[in-house]
């Protein structure tokens, strides 16, 4: 029986103003639970796992939450209390691969040199260069769609390759639940429920020993982009589309990021401790 991934989130818990607390992930406390287990999700900022910020539950922000197993969605929100700290406790019902996924929107105004630097970091180049030069501040209207996917006793299921119909999100058409060493995971990004093309998607890989290895992929003319399961540890793909908005008065740039974060492990064991899984060192 595969041990629990924990992971440690003694994390800053404190939500300011700052824009780049827009890029938003999950992480449960444990990849691999048992049936009946209450399972903790934690929502956090940022676009790797060592610069990630706990984020509090805030009903203003949230717009919904799922739990899919393979039958008809669960709505979370009735589970949710406002500044809860992990996000979510849901309790697991059913065995195989589960899907959880959190929607969160806002709206900010940022002064331009941050918004240069944010457009520069996530590789938006063409954005920033096409930018008003006489304006100092900008509005963005942002929509985060977070998914993980947990093992729950067993290893099957399809429902991580299943589209939530959501603007922006990743599916990944191989289960990587069931992946050994060098097998390949094809991951699929959706916008207005079809594939984009040319579109860039960051691969973060973090080890057990708390090594990350980020990877810039671009996906080809299917909306796709391919990661090989090369190490063990826990993965994360993430990627961020920016428009000019259609509602110039509410904002001046819509943008969308998903985020899609699983485990991997070729053997029958994985850490079951804070410090094993490279992060002793937050506490």
């Amino acid at each position: 029986m595969k041990k629990h991934l924990l992971i440690l989130l003694f994390l800053t818990c404190t939500i300011g103003p700052a824009f780049c607390q827009t890029d938003y992930f999950l992480l449960p406390e444990n990849f691999f639970p048992q049936k009946g287990d209450n399972l903790n999700l934690h929502l956090l900022s940022g676009n790797a796992f060592s610069k990630g910020e706990e984020q509090q539950y805030d009903a203003k922000s949230t717009l919904k939450a799922l739990l899919l197993d393979g039958g008809k969605p669960t709505d979370l929100s009735g589970a949710f209390k406002q500044a809860n700290i992990p996000v979510l406790t849901s309790k697991l019902s059913n065995t195989g691969v589960t899907l959880l996924t959190v929607v969160e929107q806002e709206t900010a105004d940022v002064s331009r040199k941050k918004y240069v630097n944010y457009l520069t970091d996530n590789g938006l180049d063409k954005i920033a260069d096409g930018l008003k030069q006489f304006q100092q501040s900008f509005r963005q209207k942002t929509t985060c769609i977070a998914k993980t996917l947990v093992a729950v006793e067993k290893n099957g299921g399809s429902v991580q390759e299943k589209p939530l119909k959501e603007d922006f999100e990743l599916v990944l058409k191989q289960n990587p639940y069931k992946g050994n060493y060098g097998d390949d995971i094809t991951a699929v990004l959706l916008f207005k429920g079809q594939p984009i093309k040319a579109e860039k998607v960051t691969l973060i890989v973090r080890t057990p020993k708390g090594t990350e290895f980020p990877q810039l992929l671009a996906t080809d003319e299917t909306g796709s982009v391919f990661i090989k399961l090369s190490r063990e540890g826990t993965y994360m793909l993430q990627s961020i589309h920016i428009e000019p908005s259609k509602d110039q008065q509410t904002a001046d740039f819509e943008a969308w990021q998903t985020s899609f974060t699983f485990a991997f492990s070729s053997t029958n064991t994985m850490p079951n401790s804070y410090k094993e899984f490279g992060m002793g060192g937050r506490h």
